[in-house]
């Protein structure tokens, strides 16, 4: 296959499949409110999301170097649109939590198996490019999603709306088979010597614990805007579909800067262009609870994501870049454990903490958060 067709394949895979998950995130807390529930329970709601990836990432990392990438791939999504008919096969707030238990562990199947894909199949020289399209792909699912969902739920119910987003997932299926997943994916398993390593010895790789700094801040920032913005918007008085396209501006612009990123590497550093956009989040995350205004929200969601959309295809790359070959799986579990702790922790803390200062607390906790993890960065690079 030549590499057009392949990265046609890689994209409409990822953008397909995040369409789904990420269309379905804005929908369910909104969801959960509507039901009664209060802003802790929402962040227990955003915490279950991660809670099976936070103790599973390594095993699967490791299961999927050893047995290649084709078989996880399926069941990732077919437990990923299954995860969001939950709510519509069972009513209430349990079809939520099922939901977000179900679905965390999909996508983490989906993303560890994908990232490994690409990574141990492609030559080195090429490596780099290929993990770029990969991010293409996500960032724009992550950007049609929430827009998709938006416009959906202002037509039909919560539950309905979610039940459609999981088609987007279950057309994933077949473009993994244009790609042929299966056939690439038996090459380079986990050898002998490989199996007797255990995942700590990862972590003994400077440039793999940097790259887990960089993407659990940004993944934090990431979640906390989808997860709670919408609720933010809600007491601004925003419509769904204003809300939507809020997120989505979020989304776009990180697509825009994953397209342009490599104009910026040949000017600028590496170790700059992280740290000056990840400081830009933190102030930027400051500033949503002052403004009553949707465009003026919308502006401030394209800078945002303009910030948060460097870092995460660096990170992967300099995780991919720093791993023995065959053990790319394994350690991206390390790094996306790593990520899911943040992700589990931040939103209970934050849950908390806005069910007793209120909504516009959880912005400025995490602008406070993304501003420290900027300083330690600051210091590995002095």
């Amino acid at each position: 296959m030549n590499r057009r067709k392949e990265s046609l394949f890689i994209i409409l895979s990822t953008s397909l499949y995040m369409i789904g998950i990420a269309g379905s995130r804005p929908i369910v807390t909104l969801y959960a409110s509507e039901l009664g529930a209060s802003y802790f329970e929402i962040g227990l709601l955003v915490t279950l999301f991660s809670v099976l990836p936070l103790v599973s990432s390594i095993f699967l990392g490791r299961k999927i170097d050893k047995i290649g990438q084709w078989k996880p791939l399926l069941a990732s999504v077919g437990l990923g649109g299954l995860s969001l008919s939950f709510p519509l096969l069972f009513r209430g707030i349990a079809g939520i939590y099922g939901s977000q238990i179900i679905g965390g562990l999909a996508q983490i199947i989906f993303v560890v198996a994908f990232q490994s894909f690409v990574g141990r199949h492609s030559k080195k020289k090429m490596r780099d490019y290929f993990v770029a399209i990969f991010s293409i792909g996500m960032a724009s699912g992550q950007f049609a999603g929430p827009l998709l969902g938006g416009l959906i739920a202002e037509r039909m119910s919560y539950v309905n709306s979610m039940a459609i987003l999981g088609l987007f997932i279950f057309m994933t299926f077949p473009m993994l088979l244009l790609l042929n997943v299966k056939n690439i994916s038996q090459a380079k398993r986990m050898d002998r010597e490989a199996i007797k390593e255990k995942a700590n010895d990862l972590l003994k790789i400077a440039d793999l614990r940097r790259a887990i700094v960089i993407s659990a801040v940004i993944l934090l920032a990431k979640d906390i805007f989808t997860a709670y913005f919408p609720l933010l918007g809600v007491d601004k008085g925003f419509s769904l579909t204003a809300i939507g396209i809020i997120i989505s501006l979020n989304s776009a612009a990180g697509l825009i800067i994953r397209i342009v990123l490599p104009a910026l590497l040949v000017k600028f550093n590496e170790s700059q262009i992280i740290v000056c956009t990840i400081i830009s989040a933190g102030l930027l995350f400051s500033l949503f609870p002052l403004f009553e205004n949707a465009l003026l929200c919308s502006i401030l969601s394209l800078l945002l994501g303009f910030s948060l959309g460097i870092g995460q295809p660096l990170s992967i790359s300099m995780t991919i870049n720093a791993l023995p070959v065959q053990r790319v799986g394994e350690g991206l579990g390390v790094r996306l454990t790593v990520n899911k702790m943040t992700q589990v922790l931040g939103p209970l803390l934050l849950g908390g903490i806005s069910s007793v200062m209120g909504m516009t607390s959880v912005f400025y906790f995490c602008s406070a958060a993304i501003l420290t993890g900027s300083v330690n960065l600051l210091k590995k690079n002095s």
